[in-house]
């Protein structure tokens, strides 16, 4: 009897130590996300953009994926990567004005994906 409990009690203590880390790598990874879109929009709002700009977000993120894979839906994964994508492509095509309106979805999904797998009441029910 005291060992279930025990073994139950270390369970639940374990799920609610990784749910909490989770939620910090989660929102950690999606801080720096938005920082990276930023400085991206100003680089390709200076005076001379150039088709590297957008590359640093694209490494950041193939770099960030494969970890976020366990922890949002693939959905999510696969919006950002297209958003991610296109503002590349229209960066190396020297379409900015197209890049800076795909950065920013980006920064939209960057607040929204974590927003919506915090734990809070009415993410939960």
């Amino acid at each position: 009897m005291l060992k279930s409990v025990i073994t139950t009690l270390l369970a639940i203590i374990l799920f609610f130590g990784a749910s909490f880390f989770e939620q910090r790598y989660l929102k950690k990874t999606f801080d720096e996300f938005y920082l990276i879109i930023e400085k991206t929009e100003i680089k390709l709002n200076g005076e001379n953009p150039s088709s590297e700009d957008a590359e640093s977000l694209k490494i950041f993120w193939l770099e960030k994926k494969r970890g976020l894979h366990a922890i949002i839906p693939h959905n999510d994964v696969k919006e950002i990567d297209l958003w991610v994508s296109e503002c590349s492509a229209y960066t190396q095509k020297s379409m900015y004005d197209e890049a800076l309106s795909k950065l920013e979805v980006l920064k939209t999904l960057a607040v929204q994906v974590p927003y919506a797998l915090i734990f809070k009441f009415e993410n939960i029910f």
